[in-house]
């Protein structure tokens, strides 16, 4: 569960909250620190957090899309800077 949140802050969230992935992180830590059952309680207070959250997956998409020309173009060299 805690793995799901910190994709969801990174993948569904994004940049319209950058508190969302800090906040995952460390519910995921907390959970890893303490156990059971006492981790559910990070988990629900994260759970809500994300789900209250702004939504934007602009990151995620410019990702997909910059991987996929890479595909289509392979390795390119780097321009040459004329400035």
């Amino acid at each position: 569960m805690a793995r799901r949140l910190v994709i969801s802050a990174s993948e569904d969230i994004g940049l319209a909250n950058p508190n969302a992935l800090l906040l995952a992180n460390a519910a995921f830590d907390a959970v890893m620190k303490i156990g059971w059952p006492e981790g559910r309680i990070p988990l629900a207070e994260a759970t809500v957090y994300l789900a209250t959250s702004p939504k934007s997956n602009s990151a995620y998409e410019g990702i997909n899309s910059a991987l996929e020309l890479v595909r289509q173009t392979g390795n390119l060299p780097v321009p040459l800077s004329f400035a």
